[in-house]
């Protein structure tokens, strides 16, 4: 009989185990996936910004070159008056 007891108190402390093991990985496991998402979250939100800092850069590049061109036509246009002179 007292192997019997000692077997289902092994049993239990075994299924307690489990339990609260499963409960803790449960736990690990929803901590790393909050901490996962606020990392993406985070990225996203980085890439966002390099985003609209790169869209800033083209467009200042734009009106840099826009200007260039422009001064550059003038340039052309006093250099052909100056030759018909």
């Amino acid at each position: 009989m007292r192997i019997r007891e000692l077997t289902k108190i092994g049993i239990l402390g075994v299924a307690a185990a489990l339990t609260f093991g499963c409960a803790s990985n449960a736990a690990d496991y929803e901590m790393l996936k909050s901490q996962h998402e606020s990392d993406m979250q985070r990225a996203m939100d980085m890439a966002a910004q390099a985003n609209a800092k790169a869209d800033e850069a083209l467009r200042v590049a734009n009106e840099a070159n826009s200007r260039s061109m422009a001064t550059d036509e003038k340039l052309n246009r006093m250099f052909q008056r100056s030759m018909m002179k």
